[in-house]
This record gives C-alpha cells, sequence and structure tokens, in this order.
C-alpha cells in the first residue's frame, strides 16, 4: 500500500509540474513582453487567412457592454466586429463614399446605451450605429479623429478642437484651438471622460495629456508639454495616442512611437510605463488605440504589425482582480489537467484514510 502511495503522490507532483509548464506564455517573445509588464493573451488578425479577410493597419478600437470588440480598419475602408475570444461577429455597415457607409474610419467608441459612433476621417463624418449594427444617422464637419460617448454628451476630438455634441448630434459647444499653449490643442489622438465629467485629452502633437474640467474646457491638470524638437529626449511623451480608463480611474495611453503603453492618475500621476517594440506576442509596433475590456483586460490595436493585442497591464488598478482571472483563463484553457489534479488528489487521499484506518484496527 505505502508503493501505490508514493507512486500515486509522483504522479500528482507530475500533474502539477505539467500544468505549470502548459500555464506559461506560449513564446519567447511573450516572456519578454511579462517582463516589460505586458501580459499577452490571444492576438486578432482578422476574420480569415486570405488579404482581404486580414487587417490593415488597424487604428481605433472600442468594447460594449457585451464585450464586444469593434475595431476601425482604415486602409480597408470597414469596421470589425468580433467577441474577446477572437471569434468574428460581422462588420459596421457597408464600405463606400455616400451616407452611412464607411470610407477611411480612425476612431470609434460605443456609448454607454451600446450605440456605435465611427469618425470617418475622409468622409469627415461622425457616423452612428445602433447596438444591432445598423446605421442610424451622421453628421459632417471638422475633420474628425476620435470621439468618447457619454450618456447625453458626444464628445469629438478634431484637428485643434474638442467639439461637444447631443445626442440628436447637434453641436453644443466647442473647446480650445489649434496651438500650444494650455487648452489649446494640435492633432488630438484621444478622449475618454472620467466619473466626475473631467474630459481627459491627449494632444498628439503637443505630446502630453489634458483633462478638462466638464462645463468650461478649462484645464485642471496637464501631464508632459510641447517640446522644443523632436529630437527632445526629456519630453513624456514619443507620441500620445488613443487612451482608455479602468474602474480605478486609471488612464491608459498608447504610445505609438515608443510602441508603449503609459499609466497616468486620474490626477495626472504617471504610475508607470509598459509594453516594448516588437512583431512577438505581447509586443507592439506603433499601437494606435487601446480600450478597456474589463477584468483587468484591455484590447490594444496593434497598427503596424497588422492585428490587436488582448493583454493585461501590471501597472493597472485590477492587479488582483486580474490575477484571478488570469488563473480563471488558465483552468478553462487545460481543464483536462485540473481535473486529473483533483481525481489524483482524492485517489491520495482515499488511499492513505483507508490505510491509516487499517492501521488503526
Amino acid at each position: 500500500m505505502l508503493v501505490v502511495l508514493i507512486v500515486l503522490l509522483g504522479l500528482l507532483f507530475g500533474l502539477v509540474f505539467l500544468y505549470v509548464k502548459l500555464s506559461q506564455p506560449p513564446t519567447d517573445a511573450a516572456r519578454q513582453a511579462e517582463a516589460k509588464g505586458i501580459t499577452w493573451i490571444r492576438s486578432i488578425y482578422g476574420y480569415g487567412k486570405k488579404t482581404g479577410e486580414l487587417f490593415n493597419s488597424p487604428s481605433g478600437v472600442a468594447v460594449d457592454s457585451r464585450g464586444r470588440i469593434f475595431a476601425a480598419d482604415g486602409q480597408n475602408g470597414r469596421v470589425l466586429v468580433f467577441n474577446r475570444s477572437g471569434r468574428y461577429l460581422g462588420r459596421l455597415g457597408t464600405s463606400g463614399l455616400g451616407r452611412g457607409q464607411i470610407n477611411y474610419p480612425q476612431g470609434i467608441d460605443v456609448g454607454p446605451d451600446d450605440s456605435i459612433y465611427v469618425t470617418d476621417t475622409k468622409r469627415k463624418a461622425l457616423l452612428v450605429f445602433g447596438s444591432d449594427l445598423k446605421f442610424r444617422d451622421e453628421i459632417h464637419g471638422e475633420e474628425p479623429l476620435a470621439c468618447y460617448a457619454t450618456n447625453d454628451t458626444i464628445y469629438v476630438v478634431t484637428l485643434g478642437h474638442v467639439v461637444l455634441l447631443d445626442k440628436n448630434l447637434k453641436v453644443l459647444e466647442k473647446w480650445g484651438k489649434r496651438g500650444k499653449a494650455v487648452g489649446e490643442f494640435d492633432f488630438p489622438h484621444g478622449v475618454a471622460v472620467l466619473k466626475n465629467g473631467t474630459v481627459v485629452v491627449s494632444d498628439g502633437n503637443n505630446m502630453r495629456v489634458q483633462a478638462l474640467l466638464n462645463g468650461k474646457g478649462e484645464a485642471s491638470w496637464v501631464y508632459g508639454a510641447p517640446p522644443e524638437s523632436v529630437f527632445t529626449k526629456t519630453r513624456s511623451f514619443g507620441l500620445p495616442g488613443g487612451l482608455a480608463v479602468d474602474e480605478s480611474e486609471n488612464i491608459y495611453v498608447v504610445d505609438p512611437l515608443r510602441s508603449s503603453i503609459h499609466v497616468l492618475s486620474d490626477k495626472g500621476k504617471e504610475l508607470g510605463e509598459y509594453g516594448d517594440v516588437g512583431q512577438g506576442e505581447g509586443q507592439f509596433y506603433f499601437p494606435s488605440d487601446i480600450a478597456y475590456l474589463g477584468d483587468g483586460e484591455f484590447v490594444v490595436s496593434d497598427t503596424f504589425n497588422d492585428r490587436l493585442q488582448i493583454v493585461r497591464i501590471s501597472g493597472g488598478g485590477l492587479i488582483a482582480r486580474a490575477s484571478i482571472r488570469g488563473l480563471w483563463d488558465t483552468i478553462r484553457d487545460f481543464w483536462w489537467c485540473a481535473l486529473l489534479l483533483l481525481l489524483l488528489l482524492a485517489a491520495v487521499l482515499f488511499v492513505f484514510f483507508r490505510r491509516r484506518g487499517e492501521a488503526a484496527a
């Protein structure tokens, strides 16, 4: 009986070793990315393997309340839809220059009611689609770059302004002008709104992030500053791109030139910079945008690698929850191994207590 117990224990430790090995990142690049604060989950390259079915420099990305991922595939003139497992669900509208059609989508956002907003830079239009993916309305004006929708207001950034619209696409206000002073903008790439109404703008060519007081458009705080030249080594960003906000109000800003993600607090304090340039899983090459999936997971449009990546970021405010999610993902992916572990553990305990009972008798 002792020999059986030893054999079962050996098998148990062997399965534990196998389980740990299987749950490790699958490639050397993914391990290197994790060392840079990025844990790779999966990549999405398109909905097939043919040229026309693959991404070509995706830009904007957004997520709805059901976890559907919307990706602006500008070079192909379309917006594709996936679930968080990477399964293709469809697309928005059709490609073209007519009303309701998409020609060169740049930015995208999903409102609280799951309405979808797309900025089309070539058509100079903001298009609205319902949660059923059907076209609803559009408005034309200054070249729209990115957008963000709340319950009652749509914020659209253009080359030098933040434009506020109501749900009927009527212009309410226009903040700022093109320039370098605080409260001015130069090719902003992203916009988001915090719970207290503060509007956060990644001010691209000024290489900074500005937080604006809602209702006034005045700067609450600024992180970064316009450099003297593009060669200034002390600048805070290579180029701030799209941004996202998690439940802890941490702000995540992609940096295309550094191929990294900056994390800021809601007060503008830098919490860290994560990621590395490369083509491996978990590495980035000129990422354009980022969206929060929940449970510590983010989807990043990895533009020059022609893909989306779903990752976890070590500097997030949901590290503990992300770790729990990661454990669940591992168990889900290798459920058979976990089941064997449980059965073997039960067998070991059965043999142990049976032998103990026989000895007592």
